[in-house]
């Protein structure tokens, strides 16, 4: 949780949920509002990145993005997904509540 002018914001870390090792992260991006306003720890701000045709078939992707990725792109031969952030983090939060 973090402190966002005194309102408490979850902070979700999807390298812990990929059990991805991750370097000590000083930065967070919040993202939507109000009661809805939610964080991830990041390495670097965010950046605008041209997309051309999604990938299709869809190349295989972690377990917990499987039923929330719309889309898949190749970046510079880096696969970047779309993503239903809304219900990816429903997920996350009813396995959180079990």
């Amino acid at each position: 949780m973090i402190n966002q002018r005194g309102a408490l914001v979850p902070v979700f870390d999807l390298a812990a949920l990929l059990d991805a090792p991750r370097e000590t992260v000083e930065r967070v991006l919040v993202v939507g509002g109000g009661l809805e306003a939610c964080a991830f720890p990041v390495e670097a701000l965010p950046r605008p990145i041209p997309v051309g045709e999604p990938v299709d078939p869809r190349p295989p992707v972690p377990v917990p993005f499987e039923a929330h990725a719309q889309a898949a792109y190749l970046v510079d031969e880096q696969l970047w997904l779309e993503v239903d952030l809304d219900g990816l983090l429903t997920d996350v939060a009813a396995d959180i509540s079990r």
